[in-house]
């Protein structure tokens, strides 16, 4: 009989926790190399491109952070040092458990500031995370074609950082390897634009398309404008539709 009210004292404590646990929690759990014990970060809502509040905040302890928060639906979140440059990238849904882990490098700054650069981030508990790489553009691997990591343009990006004025900064952009520079320039952007579309529009059936194309814009053309009126009526309703809108469309914002 003791024995019987044991096991049904766990049981019920165990349906006990699940009931105190909200479906609509999220909880993250970071693992930072490289970032100094007692550091205070934080957690906001990413790609809305407005300034958003902290949803919750957290202190570096033996070299981890855990945020815990009610989330609405999908969401993109932005991690950070509290008051710093830098942040990191991680997609979560209602009810995940999510663990990470990533490597960070410090640069301090001119005013006084440390920018957090973070590398090599594994994220493990949410599906979101691992669809938002698949469906996105590998940034990374294509800068590896940016103009000024080419070779055969070092003698000019260092002529420009020892010119002192306009003229001679004019004067190394006139010469042939100068010109060059600037078609390979313009070659780049224009690749990088059209795979850009090209994502947009493949991701426009759903609230993929428009949390990318937020993702990935900073200005809100009239070309960019075109690819979010093909979006979907779902695409638009959604989430990241609405800020897309209001974006693309500032006179009409509710």
């Amino acid at each position: 009989m003791v024995r019987n009210f044991a096991l049904l004292s766990v049981v019920l404590s165990i349906l006990l926790l699940a009931c105190s646990q909200s479906k609509n929690e999220v909880q993250i759990e970071l693992s930072v190399d490289g970032m100094e014990e007692g550091t205070e970060m934080a957690i906001s809502l990413g790609c809305t491109h407005a300034p958003e509040p902290d949803i919750t905040t957290a202190t570096l302890t033996d070299g981890k952070v855990t945020f815990r928060f009610e989330s609405e639906g999908p969401r993109m979140y932005y991690i950070k040092v509290k008051d710093s440059y830098g942040l990191l990238k991680i997609m979560a849904d209602q009810g995940d458990h999510v663990t990470a882990h990533v490597e960070v490098d410090t640069i301090p700054q001119p005013n006084g500031k440390v920018q957090y650069a973070y590398h090599h981030l594994v994220v493990k508990g949410s599906a979101l995370q691992k669809e938002y790489e698949n469906r996105n553009v590998d940034v990374e691997r294509l800068m590896v074609s940016y103009p000024h990591r080419d070779a055969r343009f070092q003698s000019v990006l260092t002529a420009l950082q020892t010119a002192t004025t306009q003229q001679q900064r004019d004067s190394v952009m006139a010469t042939p390897l100068g010109r060059m520079m600037v078609e390979s320039e313009a070659n780049f952007f224009q690749m990088t634009s059209n795979l850009f579309k090209k994502c947009f529009q493949e991701n426009g059936d759903s609230w993929w398309g428009p949390l990318l194309m937020l993702d990935k814009m900073n200005s809100f053309s009239d070309d960019m404008r075109d690819i979010y009126d093909s979006f979907s009526l779902r695409a638009k309703d959604s989430y990241y539709g609405q800020i897309a809108h209001d974006l693309f469309y500032p006179s009409e914002r509710k």
